[in-house]
Parts: C-alpha cells; sequence; structure tokens
C-alpha cells in the first residue's frame, strides 16, 4: 500500500478510488472525540465499504445512544444515496488483548480465495458480515427471502433506519419489496446466542413515485455463484 498525507477525507477517498484501491470508512464511533455524525457521513461518497461492527470498539460501542450506533450510519449514508457496503472486522493489533480477535469478519462469495477474486466480491457487495451467524439472500419477482442455517430473528430495514418487518424463531423470512423503500437490508441474530448477528449487503431499488405502488422497471443482477449471493437492483 501507498501511504499519502491528507488533511480531508474525501481527498483520502478519492486518491484512492482514483487508484482503483477499495475504501471503507473504519469505526464511525470509536471515542467520545472521535465519531462521524450523520451530515460527516452524507457529505462523504465514492467509498466502498462502510465498518458496522469492530470488536475492539465493544465497550465504548455499547454506551452510545441507538443515533450513533454504526448500523445507524450504515443507513445514513444508504439513505443519502450512498451505494456502500457493510462490513464487520476485529480491529486486532495487540497480542495482549486476545479477546478482540475473531470477533467479527467479513464473509465473501468469491470464485477462489485469492486476493482478486476477494476483493472483487467485496467491491461488488458479493459479502456479509458476521459475528458468528450467516445469512444468504434470495430474490424471487418483489419477494426478498433472507435464511440463516439456524433458527434466527430476522429485521429487514428501509430508507432511514425504518424497520419494514421482523420475524422471529424461523429460519427464514420473506418481505415482499412494495417500492418505496429505497433499499431493503436484512439482520439475522441467532436466537440461541444473540450476540451472533448476520448483515446482508442492501437490495437497492429504483422506483417511480412515492406511493409505492408505481414501480420503475426493476433491473436485478444475481451473482452466479451459490445460495448465499447476494442480490441487487441497480
Amino acid at each position: 500500500t501507498t501511504q499519502i498525507e491528507k488533511n480531508n477525507l474525501q481527498d483520502v477517498i478519492n486518491y484512492h478510488r482514483a487508484n482503483n484501491s477499495l475504501t471503507s470508512i473504519a469505526h464511525c464511533a470509536w471515542s467520545e472525540d472521535n465519531i462521524l455524525y450523520e451530515s460527516d457521513i452524507t457529505e462523504l461518497y465514492n467509498f466502498n465499504m462502510i465498518e458496522i461492527f469492530n470488536t475492539a470498539n465493544m465497550a465504548y460501542y455499547a454506551s452510545v445512544p441507538d443515533s450513533e450506533k454504526l448500523e445507524v450510519k450504515w443507513d445514513n449514508a444508504l439513505s443519502a444515496g450512498k451505494k456502500c457496503f457493510g462490513v464487520a472486522v476485529d480491529d486486532y493489533h495487540r497480542d495482549r488483548t486476545p479477546t478482540q480477535f475473531n470477533g467479527g469478519w467479513t464473509v465473501t462469495h468469491s470464485a477462489t480465495n485469492s486476493a482478486t477474486d476477494i476483493k472483487e466480491a467485496l467491491r461488488s457487495g458479493n459479502c456479509y458480515a458476521s459475528t458468528g451467524n450467516d445469512i444468504a439472500i434470495t430474490l424471487s419477482g418483489l419477494a426478498l427471502t433472507a435464511a440463516s442455517a439456524a433458527l434466527s430473528n430476522f429485521t429487514f430495514i428501509g430508507r432511514n433506519h425504518t424497520t419494514l418487518k421482523t420475524e422471529n424463531g424461523v429460519l427464514s423470512s420473506t418481505y415482499t419489496i412494495k417500492g418505496g423503500e429505497y433499499y431493503v437490508r436484512v439482520e439475522s441474530v441467532l436466537v440461541s446466542d444473540t450476540t451472533k448477528k448476520a448483515w446482508a449487503q442492501p437490495v437497492f431499488l429504483d422506483y417511480l413515485g412515492d406511493d409505492g405502488e408505481n414501480l420503475s422497471e426493476l433491473r436485478e443482477y444475481i451473482y452466479p455463484r451459490q445460495m448465499g449471493a447476494q442480490a441487487v437492483i441497480n
């Protein structure tokens, strides 16, 4: 990697974008003095990913209000029209804090385990974030189905962090897209251990009108690899 000196975060993003690198907005709520607010998130653009879980940051993260939760910051970006994907990480730096290891990760659905294919999966959103649960989404017409291998609680979320549907203690759940959601993403929490969670990447919608009844033609692209592949409407 190349180290650069920039005073402006957007300049850093632009630099790496121009060099075809992946960019991720890291730990948006790290400490009381290090928080990216909604106004900050919505002003940034051209980044690929945003951190929605950080193992090393759990002590502070547990204390912040809902409005500063990392998932809400993701929704801030998505609701402002940023097409970005959510990732979970450990941020593991020190051997003296082993509890920070293996707490959060991102599963990619790539053709091989080469760096090139993994980076492409991250770039295209063919992945999901996890702290121990799994999730797969499929799209049939306007029916968006999320599934996990073990009994889970599913939440479908749309623009402005709006809860569209919840269904608990099931292996799968289906939400019918109405057309005004702007995007739909799904969270899956393991029933047997609610610390184990998975976040699917958003399904983005093109639509006409505000009543949800006048849909534009949906152009769907389903990655042709496996059931876990994410569905994206462009």
